[in-house]
């Protein structure tokens, strides 16, 4: 039986106002590399913003993350939100141009690219922190992407947790979430390829590479 993933989280309160001054523009940033990084660092200005690319290499790390993109775990068909009733309610009562600029911020590249929303009932108050994390996945991760199974070796912090995934077109995308109270030095090995990176702490990241 044929299982696919589609995640949702909710859209907050707080996720509205955070929308205006999302820093998602990469514009000036020189992604030269072989693996490409976004970063989102916990209460600073860095939320989804491409970092300078990584090379492969031999690096090592204090903790390696091994691929097995042939353990081919969920489809996934898209990443989403819950839309509550209050949320609703500051949409309706946003000006045109902010309505317009949170659609784009939500539903395109501008923004995190989600491909979902749910309806619910209640209402939800949370910090707007999630709305980066939720990006981290819905604008890296395609439609028909599976998730794929992935060993760790070395010194696994507490709080520290990966994601890994096979996109339709061949590249692969890990993220990475530490909130372990450090930095962490990371190798990711994939066949032939290897490469390092160091996750800052209170962080969340992805590494998108073919």
């Amino acid at each position: 039986m044929k299982h696919k993933l589609l995640l949702t989280a909710t859209v907050y309160h707080l996720l509205f106002t955070a929308c205006s001054g999302n820093n998602t523009d990469n514009e000036n940033v020189a992604p030269d590399g072989d693996v490409q990084v976004y970063l989102t660092v916990r209460n600073t200005a860095t939320r989804l913003a491409q970092q300078q690319g990584v090379n492969f290499s031999d690096a090592a790390g204090s903790l390696t993350l091994t691929l097995n993109t042939a353990d081919v775990k969920q489809e996934i068909e898209g990443f989403g939100a819950a839309l509550t009733g209050s949320s609703a309610y500051l949409m309706k009562n946003m000006t045109a141009a902010a309505r317009e600029k949170l659609l784009k911020d939500l539903f395109t590249g501008e923004g995190i690219d989600m491909k979902y929303m749910r309806l619910c009932k209640g209402n939800s108050y949370r910090v707007n922190e999630e709305y980066y994390l939720l990006g981290h996945f819905s604008k890296f991760v395609q439609a028909g992407a599976h998730r794929v199974g992935h060993a760790l070796a070395g010194s696994r912090p507490s709080n520290v947790d990966f994601s890994t995934f096979l996109n339709p077109d061949g590249s692969r995308v890990v993220v990475a979430v530490n909130q372990s109270g450090a930095a962490l030095a990371l190798a990711v090995s994939d066949g032939s390829r290897r490469f390092a990176y160091t996750l800052p702490d209170q962080s969340s990241v992805s590494l998108v590479y073919r």
